[in-house]
């Protein structure tokens, strides 16, 4: 047994459903990265977070109360043994006090599903979406605010600075079938930007979390993506596993509530969600923000294009 004799049992509150099945393939692991709410630990080639939540419910979580996740983070170091009890249903840790237990936890699901008629009920609310970001004047981690692309959107001026540059490029690509177009696109927003979440990264999960409701982008596009993820190291383990479940149509649940929002097309919970998402991160939830724009962008371009 990994944890010491007194050893004492932290419940979880939550987990994602999926979780548990996983450890009983994979029962070994160590701590991977810790943060001020929580760590991560790999088991299996995966990572999985505990802690609070924050940030949400994460696709891959196991929340519990920021007290415990308080007393653990005291102990933890990175590279620290982790095992899996599959009879327990507990994980332990190499020399720790504590040991977290499943057992009286609720399961959560982070799907986001096809839904019939989005496309044109998200396009529908592209103007309400937009009315937060631009009275905020929301920076972005990619060096532009989204209030600066949306005026050389509006005005059809391809800006020659570089991001806005690729934004463009972004916004083709989502329905290209060459491959190596999208490849090149791509590489350019795959970890750029700082912190275990990269912007680009995040920028990249809220162009997926529309996919996910509409099945619009073209299928070359996913696939290279989910290529370059598997094949090659392009940004952070973390950003990374975010990528690997967006594409599955896994985000967490600020993510999930902002998406939900625009179908109902309720405006104050839209500003409410588009508010929750923003507090993410340093820059995580604004870019996450304009990834979710740039989908919604995407959609009314291609509604454009049928009517012509």
């Amino acid at each position: 047994m990994l944890q010491t004799k007194t050893s004492k049992v932290l419940h979880a509150e939550e987990y994602q459903q999926h979780i548990p099945l996983f450890l009983n393939k994979h029962t070994c692991g160590f701590i991977h990265s810790t943060f001020k709410n929580g760590f991560n630990i790999s088991v299996g080639g995966k990572l999985f977070f505990i802690g609070s939540t924050r940030n949400g419910e994460l696709p891959f979580g196991i929340h519990i109360d920021s007290l415990s996740i308080q007393k653990m983070l005291a102990y933890l170091e990175v590279k620290t043994a982790v095992k899996w009890d599959i009879k327990e249903q507990e994980l332990h840790f190499l020399a720790i006090p504590y040991k977290v237990s499943l057992q009286k936890a609720r399961s959560y699901t982070t799907h986001l599903r096809k839904r019939t008629g989005s496309i044109q009920n998200l396009s529908n609310q592209l103007v309400v979406f937009l009315h937060p970001l631009l009275e905020k004047n929301i920076s972005t981690g990619l060096g532009c605010t989204i209030e600066d692309f949306m005026y050389s959107y509006v005005e059809n001026n391809r800006s020659d600075k570089q991001i806005a540059h690729y934004i463009y490029r972004l916004l083709d690509a989502l329905y290209l079938k060459d491959r190596r177009e999208i490849e090149r696109t791509l590489r350019f927003f795959l970890g750029r930007g700082q912190g275990l979440t990269p912007s680009g990264d995040d920028l990249l999960v809220g162009v997926l979390a529309i996919n996910s409701v509409t099945s619009a982008f073209s299928s070359s596009f996913l696939h290279q993506l989910q290529d370059l993820l598997v094949y090659e190291n392009l940004t952070t383990d973390v950003g990374k596993e975010y990528l690997f479940y967006a594409l599955k149509g896994e985000f967490s649940s600020s993510v999930i509530n902002v998406i939900e929002a625009l179908l109902s097309g309720d405006e104050k919970q839209i500003n409410n969600n588009v508010d929750q998402l923003l507090a993410m991160g340093h820059s995580s939830g604004a870019d996450t923000l304009f990834g979710i724009l740039i989908g919604l962008l995407a959609l009314r371009r291609k509604l454009e294009c049928q009517k012509k």
